[in-house]
């Protein structure tokens, strides 16, 4: 396909868009509590958008991949690895692990969304590799056999996956698929939701930064799949796992990080189709002149109205030789270069504005401004020349058939170093598929409120309509007529979920409180309490209504009752 290797998903390409998922849990590490828990891991991967998960060096109880059929998602098995990171490696019992691999498709080779198996992961253990993949094709010719996610590569299998971290990266090969096993790794602690002290491959502020992040990866994907013909990639990571605070999710699946509907359409944007026009061509093809300086600038540099006249002039790249994608043609290797020029865009539409992005090349930390407005900064370094939007502050100062000044300051550490840069217009020629929300007839009008003097459900005082159960009512009674110190109240009627998804319900009350869903007993906290919150999951269908009913008793002091149910797709 246009010169490319293609994984084709019944006789289509789909480009295929994943999480990494390790498989676990906070309680029973590579144990998960309950068969809902491993289905509703699988509903979140889904409900970000992802067609697609890397279930990474370790195989799953059957019922894991029960779900991933019965759901849909496809499924990236890696065989587990030996010597995986440890500090002392064990001699490899090579005979041991070909009868695992053996055991792992036989015993697997019937789940429908397996489809590749990965045989080594980063060169842990590595041995044997092209005669493991023939071995693993032979015994299942229906499947793709990557060789070596991350290296070794030998040359082997169907794929060739590359490791990138934190932006995504491409191989190229005449004869194997493209794929991107590993890209992202963005972390970002939750308080009250962390194992320990963390890490990530770079950090977020918060969950905001964390969306526009993995939006700015997902438009590097979109000329990827376009342009490099890439397959296939894979978000490190779906939850926090440990130490690791790269994850999506916290380690205790109670906090989705980023802004649900962003992600969404950012998995679902490599699936469209894009043109890129040059607004200021980098100098990868044809050297671009700059004013630049090694010596730190007066403040103010960045500023439209800055004089760089004593500043050098020179051709771009700037760099030293035998940097990784560079195309040097003015030496810099001190620790720092400022750059500036200035440029005309002529006339461009609105919509041409909003897909602004740069063509950026950097080694390492860099800091873009548009018109004195910063509008890109990250640290760490690339190894090819990527695509980043720029934020809206840097895109409303952009001056059309106008001058415009660029200042970039890129700052570097260690190894090789570069920095180059233009500015693109990206042009939608197919639109991605957009995300479908279930749409339902959702009327509803509150429930049905008892309310009873006494703690026993037993002295009926008044009937009433509460559009929803989230009282704080403190030391005051709930309603005329009604005890302030000693009262139970029961709430009945029913609920619409939206999606068929495990859903979680939690009752905060002083004191007790039970819960039933269709007549299932999921809480029962009968007993005084101060305000815990109580939580248990079923599993619902989106569209179908289920009996509720909860009860409720405050036994003195102050008094409060909160019910509130969240799933992968839903908001608590």
């Amino acid at each position: 396909n246009n010169g490319f290797v293609k994984m084709l998903f019944n006789n289509q390409f789909l480009f295929q868009f994943g999480p990494l998922d390790q498989g676990f849990w906070p309680d029973g590490i590579y144990t998960a509590p309950t068969d809902l828990a491993l289905r509703s891991d699988i509903e979140m991967e889904r409900a970000l958008g992802f067609n697609m998960v890397r279930k990474h060096i370790k195989v799953e109880r059957s019922r894991w991949y029960y779900w991933a059929d019965k759901l849909g998602i496809l499924v990236w098995q890696d065989m587990p690895s030996a010597n995986s990171y440890t500090g002392n490696p064990q001699p490899l019992d090579a005979a041991e692990f070909e009868s695992e691999l053996v055991r792992m498709v036989t015993n697997h080779w019937n789940h429908p969304s397996i489809i590749m198996w990965d045989i080594f992961n980063e060169a842990q253990g590595q041995t044997n590799t092209a005669a493991y993949v023939s071995e693993v094709k032979a015994l299942d010719p229906s499947r793709l056999v990557n060789q070596a996610s991350g290296g070794n590569y030998v040359g082997a299998g169907d794929v060739l996956d590359v490791h990138s971290y934190p932006n995504p990266g491409y191989p190229t090969s005449a004869t194997q698929a493209g794929a991107c096993g590993e890209f992202g790794g963005v972390g970002l602690g939750i308080t009250n939701h962390t194992w320990a002290a963390g890490w990530g491959y770079i950090g977020a502020a918060d969950g905001d930064d964390l969306t526009g992040k993995f939006e700015t990866f997902s438009a590097q994907l979109c000329d990827f799949v376009q342009n490099h013909g890439l397959n296939a990639a894979v978000y490190t990571q779906i939850t926090d796992v440990e130490t690791e605070l790269n994850g999506l999710f916290t380690y205790d699946r109670k906090v989705r990080k980023p802004n649900l509907q962003r992600i969404q359409a950012a998995v679902l944007a490599p699936l469209g189709q894009y043109s890129y026009s040059v607004v200021v061509p980098t100098s990868q093809t044809n050297g671009q002149t700059w004013k630049y300086t090694t010596a730190a600038p007066s403040s103010g540099w960045y500023g439209t109205n800055f004089s760089d006249g004593a500043w050098n002039s020179g051709l771009g790249g700037f760099g030293t030789a035998g940097t990784p994608g560079a195309v040097v043609r003015t030496t810099w290797n001190t620790a720092d270069i400022w750059l500036r020029r200035t440029f005309n865009p002529g006339a461009l539409t609105a919509q041409q504005i909003a897909n602004l992005g740069f063509r950026l090349h950097h080694d390492e930390d860099v800091e873009v401004y548009l018109n004195g407005v910063l509008a890109f900064s990250t640290a760490g370094f690339t190894a090819t020349y990527l695509y980043y939007p720029l934020n809206d502050a840097a895109r409303a100062t952009l001056l059309t058939n106008a001058n415009n000044t660029l200042a970039v300051h890129c700052h570097q550490t260690a190894g090789g170093q570069y920095i180059d840069i233009g500015l693109d217009v990206r042009t939608v020629l197919v639109a991605p598929p957009q995300f479908v929300t279930p749409v339902w007839i959702e009327n509803g009008t509150g429930l049905k409120s008892e309310y009873y003097n006494g703690t026993t459900l037993s002295n009926l005082v008044l009937t009433r309509t509460d559009p929803n159960i989230n009282f704080n009512w403190g030391s005051a009674s709930p309603a005329l007529g009604v005890s302030n110190n000693q009262f139970s109240v029961r709430w009945t009627g029913q609920i619409q979920p939206r999606y068929s998804e495990g859903y979680t319900f939690h009752l905060t009350t002083d004191d007790g409180c039970r819960l039933w869903i269709n007549n299932t007993l999921l809480i029962d906290k009968w007993h005084d309490d101060s305000g815990t919150d109580v939580a248990s999951s079923i599993a619902l269908t989106g569209g179908a209504r289920c009996d509720l009913r909860v009860e409720y008793y405050e036994n003195g002091g102050s008094a409060s009752a909160k019910l509130e149910w969240n799933s992968a797709s839903q908001l608590r």
